[in-house]
């Protein structure tokens, strides 16, 4: 059995304007079996007529009539038919999208109406939304109204009646109809903060590259069935510990790979530091003839490469020089190829792994807002309504 939630006589204040509680109806709609319910309070003031307080669902929202009839464009050359059941309205330069057409009855009514309220009586009713605001078409024996609906949050409601309980407990878990999305004010507040770190981290890494330096530049060559092991002339590293930048670059590979096994070695302590770049060139979408490769935390002082590159065909890896290729010309294969080395480069693969890990809460801010979008939809006439449909 439904109950007031506030009494009749209280007296509530919305817009520094008093209003008292004169009248409520417990309303349904009936679909597929079921009901559903809401509840209208009636408001009075001497001066400024009445006003229809609606509550469902944990949500509320405050209803005025209205005597100009929205219409179908703004250039108010069609009026909205009364039982419009898939087309929006417009009205005062703001565009309603239709929500749902059905039919309500009265299972109870108390207090005082300026007209003849009957038990069971029934209305046909469209509500088009654009949150936070709404319209209403309502026939009933008394007549036709338009009315305009205005989304009123809990705190605000206990507010006006003093009233602390009807803002008491949690949030409503559910979207309202009327209510402003949750999540779109943070996913847009989100993007905006990725943008911002975006365009901060990218001009930072573009002074660090245009402060990068080059401080050696080697060629070499393959050939093949011969012995292409290479040690660079000694190169100098300035300053402290920094990163150094690796760009291998090959010319005359086609349909094979080559694999380039190097050394670090620092001509002062004899260490080494061993990594490997592999170049390849096919047919189709794999060429990849230019590689790079950054070492962290390499000390200044002076170093030289130790490169032995490994060259196959094919599926071939076990290293083989010599490559078959039947349509050049006579003679010993050749894979030229050079290597320069940048002290202090910008790690672009670490920027590009930030600008990932930065768009994760803009990406679910926005697949919530999603969510909350279909959610709000789900039991409109319009439930397989586009997710993209911004209704804020």
């Amino acid at each position: 059995e439904c109950q007031l939630l506030i009494p009749l006589g209280k007296v509530g204040r919305f817009q520094d304007v008093e209003w008292t509680l004169v009248g409520f109806q417990h309303k349904y709609m009936k679909e597929y079996g079921r009901r559903y319910y809401w509840d209208e309070y009636l408001l009075y003031n001497r001066l400024h007529g009445y006003r229809y307080l609606q509550y469902e669902g944990g949500h509320w929202s405050l209803n005025r009539i209205i005597h100009d009839y929205p219409t179908l464009d703004r250039y108010r050359k069609r009026y909205v038919p009364l039982r419009n059941v898939d087309q929006d309205a417009y009205y005062r330069g703001r565009t309603y999208k239709h929500f749902s057409s059905y039919v309500g009855f009265v299972e109870r009514v108390v207090g005082e109406f300026p007209y003849l309220v009957l038990q069971d009586e029934k209305s046909f009713i469209s509500d088009y939304i654009s949150p936070p605001q709404g319209l209403c078409s309502e026939r009933n024996p008394e007549g036709i109204f338009w009315s305009i609906t205005d989304y009123l949050t809990p705190q605000e409601v206990a507010q006006a009646f003093q009233m602390e309980e009807l803002a008491a407990g949690p949030p409503p878990s559910k979207i309202g109809t009327l209510e402003p999305s949750r999540w779109r004010p943070k996913a847009v507040n989100a993007t905006f903060h990725f943008v911002i770190l975006s365009v901060f981290l990218f001009l930072v890494m573009a002074v660090v590259d245009a402060r990068s330096e080059e401080i050696a530049h080697f060629s070499g060559k393959v050939q093949a069935n011969r012995e292409a092991s290479y040690i660079t002339p000694e190169f100098k590293v300035p300053g402290g510990r920094g990163n150094l930048k690796f760009e291998f670059k090959t010319s005359g590979l086609s349909n094979a790979w080559v694999n380039f096994e190097t050394l670090l070695i620092d001509r002062q302590t004899d260490e080494a530091r061993i990594f490997d770049v592999e170049c390849l060139v096919y047919s189709g979408d794999t060429n990849k003839p230019d590689r790079s490769l950054i070492l962290p935390q390499v000390e200044g002082g002076t170093y030289c490469l130790r490169i032995n590159p490994i060259y196959g065909a094919g599926e071939d890896n076990t290293g083989a020089l010599f490559v078959d290729r039947p349509n050049s010309a006579p003679g010993p294969q050749y894979l030229s190829y050079t290597v320069t080395i940048w002290r202090n480069a910008a790690q672009w693969q670490l920027w590009l792994w930030l600008e990932l890990l930065l768009s994760l809460w803009p990406i679910y801010a926005w697949s919530a807002y999603r969510s909350e979008n279909r959610e709000r939809w789900w039991e409109s006439d319009h439930s397989a309504l586009d997710d993209d449909d911004d209704d804020d």
